[in-house]
């Protein structure tokens, strides 16, 4: 993702605000700031080593995901809908008890 070097290169190098980075590449500040964030998290430091191509600067600052979908535990909705009849149940109650489990 060249966006994630761009963004780095303008806050950096031209001292642009985030909104104005924002607009030059027509993407919200909020991604802006983000980019800039997880930047300053990681261990980079500009200007950035001449051997970073984009795809690695990408993987460096937005890492894989360590779960994804297919290994999230699915709730019971039979159990929930039962307990939910039961007197003084809530869902914040059932949250914290399908959290406890899923883990």
């Amino acid at each position: 993702m060249a966006t994630c070097f761009k963004i780095l290169q303008l806050k950096f190098d031209k001292k642009l605000t985030n909104r104005c980075i924002g607009l030059t590449l027509h993407i919200s500040a909020s991604t802006v700031f983000e980019v800039l964030a997880r930047f300053k998290a990681s261990s980079l430091s500009w200007p950035l080593p001449a051997d970073i191509s984009h795809d690695t600067l990408e993987k460096l600052i937005f890492p894989p995901k360590d779960t994804f979908a297919s290994e999230l535990v699915m709730p019971d909705m039979l159990y929930f809908d039962t307990e939910m009849r039961k007197p003084g149940v809530t869902r914040q109650l059932l949250w914290m008890e399908y959290k406890a489990q899923a883990g």
